[in-house]
């Protein structure tokens, strides 16, 4: 399964999963702009943002000023949680956060969507070994904080 959104400019994020030499799967996610009516190839997203071993479910904002996916990696909550990470005025990823405990929980949080007026994220949790999901809302101003001062 992939997923993908796009930034109001008609850039792409989107995750892909490879397997790895131990038969894991490893999902990184990814970004195309789009330039003169054709998109640029793909390019990795760096900056930690696809540290640890799985990362997927990527949501942008339309003005690209923030990116949030789910990633299992080390100083997380549980089996995958939700990041945040902010565009810098260099055009670089800040240091990607983990949302906290608002949000993540010992499940795994997945699947990130923030409302069209911005005043809502929505995700899922994944619940348990049946693939039973859940739904859940929290304003997004509970997580500007987030954003780093320098």
């Amino acid at each position: 399964m992939a997923s993908f959104c796009f930034a109001r400019n008609e850039s792409v994020y989107y995750d892909l999963g490879q397997p790895t030499e131990s038969g894991q799967w490893n999902w990184k996610i990814y970004t195309m702009t789009y330039v003169d009516g054709h998109y640029q190839p793909p390019l990795e997203l760096g900056d930690g943002i696809n540290d640890g071993q799985l990362n997927w479910c990527p949501w942008v904002a339309p003005d690209e000023s923030y990116l949030i996916w789910s990633s299992h990696r080390e100083g997380e909550f549980g089996n995958g949680d939700l990041y945040i990470s902010f565009k810098t005025p260099s055009g670089t990823w800040s240091k990607p956060v983990n949302m906290g405990h608002l949000i993540n929980t010992s499940d795994q949080e997945r699947f990130p969507s923030v409302s069209p007026d911005g005043k809502y994220l929505f995700f899922t949790r994944h619940l348990d070994s049946t693939s039973n999901n859940d739904f859940y809302w929290v304003e997004t101003k509970d997580f500007k904080n987030l954003r780093p001062k320098d």
